[in-house]
């Protein structure tokens, strides 16, 4: 790679050089105008390689997304927040790890991501692992000396700086929280807990801090994060520890822990993952007009204007028996149609007199699983949701 200097700027390919530009890198000297060799040979795209990186990012994006606020200044204190997510996707990249989230799903991924970097030095004290006896519970390696304070932060300040002699008054503990519902854990949101190292604070107590749902617990001579509710779990949680200096903020280097629900609590097929972003089709859906690409008036929102059953015809290579062999379809204004499914992407089948839903199922060897677009050759395909059916009066 080398870098322009002079007025010359190439943009595109001459002969075997090829100009391209940088300017998010967070160095001064490795941004601006940039030329290198042009590659003689270009990989698959749709390899299961590409398809695996692609299987990390966009669930790398919508974690960066849940927790913007933090992770827009938790790289680089001063930076703009393209860098800071440029830094976080680069970093999620890098992990060898398969979010549980197929492409067109919407939900919070949990990964061991790191989720804050500096030269604070207390990067062991943000280590967190999963408790043995609780699977809604992570433990950090910040010590703790005494019994669970139930009073003011500065009781709390007290006890933390006694027991861990590097950390000083003023610097701040912030925890970094993914939870899902217990009943379905595919509804996920986040939480983020602040507490700022203060002996004199008396007035705010921990409770005003720690809602029911997300609390310290200490019993452990640890401080660590539990969820004590019969409808949340805890599926991740980080602790990143900040030190204000003049004119900027230094940051420990931060990972999320898995907790034990996470680890053992699900179960899904790695592959399966990551060969559902190697379909070659955009997804295309849209509730705009204009959006969509039909030649109708710009703007006009696309409705529903009928629900039927068309014949499944299931992919080449998969086999089984369903439980219905039609799948409703919802045959949308202006003439295109959309394949109705669940939130979790399960095809439907529709009973019209009686406005109800059956999911499809597809049983092979005895044990039956949820059908979903891939498996038909409708994979690709529009989508639309029952909820979205539903409030349309079907």
């Amino acid at each position: 790679m080398g870098k322009q200097i002079s007025v010359l700027r190439i943009k595109g390919s001459v002969g075997e050089v090829t100009g391209y530009k940088m300017n998010t890198s967070s160095k001064t000297s490795k941004s601006g105008d940039f030329i290198r060799s042009k590659a003689t040979s270009v990989a698959n795209p749709r390899s299961y390689a590409q398809a695996k990186q692609r299987a990390k990012a966009r669930p790398a994006q919508l974690f960066y997304a849940a927790f913007e606020n933090v992770l827009d200044h938790a790289f680089y204190p001063l930076g703009k927040p393209v860098k800071n997510r440029n830094r976080f996707l680069s970093l999620a990249m890098k992990l060898d790890y398969v979010p549980d989230v197929k492409k067109g799903e919407v939900k919070l991924p949990f990964a061991p991501y790191q989720i804050s970097e500096g030269t604070l030095g207390l990067d062991d004290l943000c280590v967190g692992t999963y408790d043995n006896e609780n699977d809604n519970r992570i433990n950090f390696s910040v010590l703790f000396e005494g019994s669970m304070p139930t009073a003011s932060v500065a009781n709390f300040s007290n006890l933390v700086l006694l027991k861990n002699p590097r950390l000083m008054e003023g610097e701040e503990l912030t925890f970094v929280v993914l939870l899902c519902k217990a009943g379905d854990p595919s509804i996920r949101w986040t939480e983020v807990r602040s507490i700022v190292l203060d002996r004199n604070n008396t007035v705010t107590m921990l409770r005003d801090i720690f809602s029911d749902l997300t609390e310290l617990a200490f019993d452990k001579e640890r401080v660590s994060i539990i969820i004590d509710s019969e409808d949340e779990k805890m599926l991740a949680a980080g602790l990143i520890i900040s030190s204000k200096t003049t004119g900027s903020w230094q940051y420990a280097k931060s990972y999320m822990a898995l907790t034990a629900y996470a680890i053992d609590g699900f179960d899904w097929k790695e592959r399966e993952i990551i060969e559902s972003y190697m379909n070659e089709t955009r997804d295309r859906n849209s509730d705009k007009q204009l959006q969509q690409a039909d030649n109708v008036p710009a703007g006009e929102t696309v409705t529903i204007a009928s629900v039927g059953n068309a014949e499944i015809t299931l992919a080449q290579g998969v086999t089984g028996t369903l439980n219905q062999n039609d799948a409703a379809n919802a045959f949308m204004r202006f003439g295109t149609v959309r394949v109705v499914v669940s939130d979790r992407g399960q095809l439907q089948w529709y009973n019209g007199p009686a406005k109800t839903w059956t999911p499809i199922t597809i049983t092979v060897n005895e044990n039956a699983r949820p059908l979903v677009l891939a498996d038909t050759t409708w994979a690709g395909s529009q989508t639309i949701t029952i909820a979205e059916c539903q409030a349309a009066g079907f």
